[in-house]
């Protein structure tokens, strides 16, 4: 091997350079939705956490809290009976990926403060669930261990710039943990102005690549984005569908032993799929209040982000003739105008012939009432059209069709549908 190897040279594999990450729209809305814009009230216990996209409300549990009007305050302390948001059960253990977004303003240093910790306290199962402030799962003078959980936490320990992304799967015990360690530039505390989290769990976030690039497996990997920037990732085995998320909380941790957060909530969402940098580049710069997805035009059908010809065959199936006669008029497209230039001219009649017969051409290549195929019925309405313009093309001098150019096109239309016939006859 070592008077070989000299000579064996290393495959070339092309990989793209790294491009700085641009702010698109999501792809789709959140799944979960809770924005905390309750009417302002010092004392929001049992206030309830409106989920504004699905059905997952959630409540205000524990002692001192407030709603400002815009945003949900916690004041801090002891797990035993500082406030938190308590949302339902089984939020993330039934999603293959998930992203959890959150605005949050840190006002205090609280030890070990939580953003968001969806799990289970031991004893672990079914009476893994704490109700309340002050539930101990029968534990006695024992500190509750945090068993399975995914969480981000606002602090390391009391250092506000240190926050840890976990994954547990210890219900039952032998599942491992998978941890991402971060220390963020915040400044101090308190901070003036919302900082943007998003947790992501990718299922297939990292590929395993041989020698010639191909791509040959994928892991699960946790990942964690602050203010729109990419801060770290770390691989996993742990499945979402292993962990026993019955204490889905909000400022407050599974571990009994760990203070509540100290800070206010503005925006906290859940999505049941994985965000790329681009969408949460995109989601920090529209803000709290916004949700960053392409708006639908009028008449895109197709959802391209353009209202164009090639939502003529969509609009037909999803509207029927009224859909696409009013996309005709948007686009101020005469019907059997197939290349769009403002008449209806030769230059359309060739296309259709040309594909007359054919399927699944779109409009511009002649299916003219978007029904899957080029027949007859195109021919007619081209036909009835020929020499028209739009006001586009209104400049222009198309001289009205002759008698004998209109029979000329129906005998042509027949000569080709005859043509097709007697092919079909001779199979």
């Amino acid at each position: 091997y070592n008077e070989e190897r000299g000579s064996f040279v290393s495959p070339d594999i092309d990989i793209p350079e790294p491009r700085d990450p641009i702010a698109t729209p999501l792809s789709a809305s959140p799944i979960h939705r809770y924005s905390f814009n309750n009417p302002a009230a010092d004392d929001a216990i049992d206030g309830v956490l409106t989920d504004s996209i699905g059905d997952a409300h959630g409540v205000v549990l524990g002692e001192g809290a407030e709603f400002t009007g815009a945003s949900l305050r916690l004041l801090g302390g002891d797990s035993a009976t500082a406030a938190y948001g308590d949302l339902p059960n089984g939020l993330i253990s039934g999603l293959t990926d998930v992203t959890i977004e959150s605005w949050t303003t840190t006002e205090g240093t609280q030890n070990w403060a939580r953003i968001f910790d969806f799990g289970s306290n031991s004893p672990g199962g079914e009476n893994g669930e704490l109700l309340g402030p002050g539930d101990d799962n029968e534990g006695g003078d024992t500190d509750g261990e945090g068993l399975d959980y995914f969480l981000l936490s606002a602090s390391r320990g009391t250092n506000s710039n240190d926050h840890r992304v976990e994954l547990r799967n210890e219900d039952p015990a032998g599942g491992g943990i998978t941890t991402l360690d971060a220390t963020l530039d915040k400044g101090e505390v308190p901070n003036e102005s919302p900082a943007h989290f998003a947790v992501v769990y990718d299922s297939d976030g990292i590929l395993a690549r041989d020698f010639a690039g191909n791509v040959t497996g994928e892991a699960p990997v946790i990942k964690l984005y602050f203010n729109g920037e990419f801060v770290g990732e770390q691989e996993t085995d742990i499945p979402l569908s292993d962990i026993n998320d019955v204490n889905n909380w909000l400022g407050r941790s599974n571990w009994t032993v760990d203070a509540n957060f100290e800070g206010t909530f503005d925006e906290f969402r859940i999505y049941d799929y994985a965000l790329n940098q681009d969408e949460v580049l995109g989601s920090h710069e529209a803000g709290p209040e916004t949700l960053n997805i392409m708006e639908v035009t009028a008449g895109d059908c197709n959802n391209d982000g353009i209202v164009s010809t090639d939502d003529l065959a969509c609009i037909v199936g999803a509207e029927g003739a009224d859909g696409l006669n009013s996309l005709l008029t948007q686009l101020n497209v005469i019907p059997g105008d197939l290349d769009a230039d403002g008449s209806v001219a030769f230059a359309d009649f060739l296309k259709l012939s040309g594909n007359f017969g054919s399927m699944d051409v779109g409009y511009d290549g002649g299916d003219i009432d978007g029904d899957g195929s080029v027949a007859f019925a195109d021919f007619l309405s081209l036909s009835g059209n020929f020499g028209r313009t739009s006001e586009v093309a209104a400049a222009s001098s198309v001289p009205e069709p002759s008698a004998w150019l209109l029979s000329a096109l129906g005998v042509a239309a027949l000569s080709l549908l005859r043509r097709r016939k007697a092919g079909r006859n001779r199979n």
